[in-house]
């Protein structure tokens, strides 16, 4: 599908890097980010969405906050959307984009990893009893958000991946680190994440009860992926049927930040 990435800057270049000649033009209101995209990749940028731009889909990797009222009018045109975790800053605004349901796709690129593919077979195979999970670093921090929306929706996609949907919430912290228990059943999942850490750190335990004595960790630094998820993510969004990451998975991410 011919692609309209918006959004140049922290990972929306890691988009216009990965679409190749699916990519038709970028978007940004940043002059200095289109210079460097143009510079890097030959591909039309504009500070607007210019009338009459022909294309099928759009990926959209601005700030939470203006998530929706981008999407919509694109929705309303017919085209399918990629939007950024979070996908929204609330329920409610989430909520907006349901008319639209088979042409959203919610961002969780872990999803796609391998090796939570593989976590996902391993939880059906045992009764897991604890799983915690660290996702800290020195920064970036973001003037937008608080570092639970920035970095806990990517531990609790997961979560919810594995578990199904959650049944409660708890949490404690500051804008920029938070602890945040959920709860699945009689199985709790922990995170903490910071963007106050020093060495990065992006790493997932799940213990299995004490009759098998199994973990599974996911060490995300230590492996290195002939096709990222993100790649295959991709793909699946530019084929038009994705099997996970629809708009149901993303306004359940948003239900348990909001609950936090």
């Amino acid at each position: 599908m011919r692609t309209v990435v918006f959004g140049a800057g922290y990972w929306g270049k890691n988009y216009i890097r990965e679409l190749g000649g699916n990519l038709v033009a970028v978007i940004d209101p940043d002059m200095n980010a289109l210079e460097r995209v143009r510079a890097a990749y030959n591909v039309d940028t504009y500070t607007m969405l210019p009338d009459g731009l022909v294309f099928d889909a759009a990926v959209i990797a601005t700030p939470p906050m203006s998530h929706v009222e981008l999407a919509l009018p694109l929705l309303k045109d017919g085209k399918a959307v990629l939007i950024e975790k979070p996908l929204a800053t609330s329920v409610k605004e989430a909520e907006r984009l349901l008319p639209y349901a088979d042409q959203v796709m919610a961002a969780h690129v872990y999803l796609y990893h391998p090796v939570v593919e593989k976590m996902r077979t391993w939880c059906r195979n045992f009764t897991i009893n604890h799983v915690f999970s660290q996702r800290t670093n020195h920064g970036p921090i973001r003037s937008w958000q608080n570092a639970l929306w920035d970095l806990a929706s990517h531990d609790v996609s997961i979560f919810n991946y594995l578990f199904g949907a959650a049944q409660s919430v708890t949490s404690f912290g500051t804008r920029h680190w938070a602890a945040l228990r959920v709860s699945y059943g009689p199985l709790d999942a922990v995170t903490y994440v910071s963007w106050l850490g020093g060495p990065k750190v992006r790493r997932m335990e799940l213990v299995a009860d004490q009759q098998h004595d199994e973990r599974y960790i996911f060490d995300d630094l230590q492996w290195v992926l002939e096709v990222s998820p993100l790649r295959k993510m991709l793909d699946a969004f530019l084929s038009g049927n994705w099997d996970r990451c629809h708009l149901h998975d993303g306004i359940d991410v948003i239900k348990v930040l909001e609950a936090a």
